[in-house]
């Protein structure tokens, strides 16, 4: 299985932590984006593979993770 590629935006990519052999890179990317690809593509571009370990959403456009509601808060607004 493998994907056609399409055009998406990096707009910014930054290195958080690098404890060898783990990466933990930052991206702010354009909807469409696969960032297992790109993990896959930066592993090959370096010579030595890559797998996605984690993937945390932290935005979808204009929501933020850290303005989400949890599911207990929901629970007491609706049992209120």
């Amino acid at each position: 299985f493998e994907l056609k590629p399409k055009k998406v935006t990096i707009a910014e990519i930054a290195i958080e932590t690098f404890d060898p052999p783990l990466l933990k890179l930052r991206v702010v990317c354009s909807s469409g984006t696969y960032i297992r690809s790109l993990a896959r593509d930066i592993g090959d571009e370096l010579g030595c593979g890559s797998v996605l370990t984690e993937l945390v959403r932290t935005r979808i456009g204009s929501y933020k993770a850290e303005d989400a509601v949890g599911i207990e808060d929901l629970k007491m607004r609706f049992a209120a």
